[in-house]
């Protein structure tokens, strides 16, 4: 197998990437030379050494300063603290905020999961998810939000964060809710538009 092969094999892991464009994505490379194939890595080397994850929100972000462990969404002291939305990606994150609907908030899962994942609680972070809400919240927390597609893996999603945050909203008092109506089969929350969040927020159940 030479590099090219590896590249494709490589490629072919990105989200919604097969064979063809892989391979598209490898001649694309060798197109544009050395030198931007060079920077190209040089990026992708350093986005783990620049890129973290929020201690609150799970999101990722890239901190101003190293010791910083907060993304801003975390440090506005504007955002409404009682109102907690879980989302499965940080695009979707990102897609939701660009609404403006929601001044809440987050809860980045940080993995869409799988039909047969035998494991979904450990794939979903979710004890880590508890352990914020109990440490950072606590008692001041009045909904949980679950914001999933609305896709077969995301509604598996919905209801394995439900059944495992159920005795936490129990004890803290807090409620569990869903997105409501504005959402239809199929939809992906990265794609949605203003006023598809406005209706699915005020139709939460």
């Amino acid at each position: 197998m030479d590099t090219r092969e590896r590249l494709t094999k490589a490629f072919k892991h990105f989200p919604g990437i097969g064979p063809r464009q892989a391979r598209r994505f490898v001649y694309f490379l060798l197109s544009r030379g050395p030198k931007f194939s060079g920077e190209f890595a040089k990026q992708i080397t350093k986005l783990h050494d620049s890129v973290t994850r929020c201690e609150i929100t799970h999101q990722y972000f890239a901190p101003e300063d190293p010791n910083q462990n907060r993304s801003p969404i975390a440090c506005d002291e504007d955002r409404d603290w009682s109102r907690l939305l879980i989302v499965e990606t940080d695009m979707d994150l990102e897609a939701i905020e660009k609404t403006g609907e929601y001044d809440g908030m987050y809860y980045v899962l940080g993995s869409q999961g799988s039909l047969t994942d035998d494991d979904l609680e450990k794939t979903l972070h979710l004890e880590e998810l508890q352990s914020v809400i109990s440490k950072h919240y606590g008692d001041g927390l009045e909904e949980a939000i679950i914001a999933t597609s609305v896709t077969p893996e995301g509604e598996r999603i919905r209801d394995t964060v439900t059944r495992f945050l159920a005795d936490t909203a129990k004890n803290l008092g807090f409620t569990i809710s869903t997105l409501g109506r504005g959402l239809s089969t199929g939809t992906e929350l990265e794609y949605i538009d203003d006023n598809t969040m406005r209706h699915a927020l005020d139709g939460r159940n």
